[in-house]
């Protein structure tokens, strides 16, 4: 388990030929939690990454030049999967165009030697946080390609009925910047579910499907993951990078729990609104928005208004189009038929 309380444990290969630096490195790494294996090699690499026996690495620590190659030769052997481990490369003062060349293979991050372990942690735990985000995105595009029609949101009370009719009638309203909407409900209510039918069944269907949970983005890089950022915006900025709104592309950003946004973000998010472009943190370039949004919250924004937790002029943005989703209790006549819906949609996940 880690070592201090919340920090996740990453399971790490060090690929390092230099014996003293690398025992270094996993001393202190595995004196914050984390779990370590050392390569001398290439080959030993290789052995570790084909194990039958042991989990795989989710970290890689590469060295660029070792005994047998260069670490090259082990980054193009790895692929770009959603199961691939993260590469964060090491590298000597003189061969910083190596570490150019690995991230353009697909390496997430790089050091330079001599390596401060204190930082190396830093970026360590920078880059996988970004690369389980990356993920959500990923299974969330997935994902909609499961959800088919309206029988999403089944049930046959008069309160699903008429919310099934306000879908219907909002996601077919077509247009360059389709009116924002704010999904209405307690948890529980399928406003995940909703947020995805209103997606599948407007004309952007063919197009990416982004959540945003804006209660789980880590608070240090909310900002940068959802407007992006350019090469040096901050220290562990090497690369730049898209943010989540500019990843929906001119399909669908899905705000969920967006009373939990920060104060200091609510004037960025409002300005993309209303002004339909994006600018990345570091950056003084705009780029064009041709997303739809929709936000969610079971939190009375009303009330956040007027107790100056929630701006304004954002909540009057964002509730242009209203759909309150019925708590289970209205809906007692549906309950059977929701309970399999739920039993359905966990063995699919």
């Amino acid at each position: 388990s880690s070592a201090a309380a919340g920090t996740p444990s990453w399971r790490v290969l060090v690929v390092e030929d230099e014996g003293m630096f690398a025992r270094a490195m996993a001393t202190h790494l595995q004196r914050v939690g984390h779990k370590v294996t050392i390569a001398g090699t290439l080959a030993e690499a290789r052995i570790h990454l084909g194990s039958a026996t042991a989990a795989p690495p989710e970290v890689i620590l590469l060295d660029m030049r070792l005994p047998d190659g260069e670490g090259f030769d082990l980054l193009t052997g790895l692929g770009d999967s959603e199961s691939s481990p993260a590469v964060i490369v090491v590298t000597a003062y003189g061969d910083i165009s190596q570490a150019v060349k690995a991230m353009k293979l697909g390496a997430a991050d790089y050091l330079k030697k001599p390596v401060d372990l204190d930082e190396l942690v830093v970026v360590m735990d920078k880059v996988m946080r970004s690369a389980r985000i990356r993920s959500r995105l990923d299974y969330s595009r997935t994902r909609e390609s499961r959800a088919a029609d309206v029988s999403g949101l089944l049930g046959n009370s008069a309160p699903l009925r008429e919310a099934r009719k306000q879908i219907q009638a909002i996601a077919a309203i077509a247009g360059e910047t389709p009116p924002t909407v704010l999904l209405l409900g307690e948890t529980g209510t399928g406003k995940d579910v909703t947020a995805r039918l209103l997606h599948r069944l407007s004309p952007r269907s063919d197009r990416p499907f982004v959540h945003v949970d804006c209660a789980s983005l880590p608070k240090d890089i909310m900002e940068a993951e959802l407007f992006g950022h350019v090469r040096g915006a901050f220290t562990s900025a090497h690369v730049a990078r898209a943010g989540l709104i500019e990843a929906a592309e001119d399909g669908t950003v899905f705000l969920d729990e967006i009373g939990e946004l920060p104060a200091e973000l609510q004037a960025k998010l409002l300005n993309v609104l209303e002004r339909r472009v994006v600018r990345r943190v570091g950056s003084t370039r705009e780029v064009p928005v041709a997303a739809r949004f929709i936000a969610a919250t079971n939190r009375d924004l009303a009330q956040m208004v007027a107790r100056g937790e929630f701006r304004d002029d954002l909540y009057y943005r964002l509730n242009v189009l209203t759909v309150s989703l019925p708590p289970l209790r209205n809906c007692r006549e549906d309950v059977p038929l929701l309970a399999r819906q739920f039993l359905d949609n966990v063995a699919r996940s």
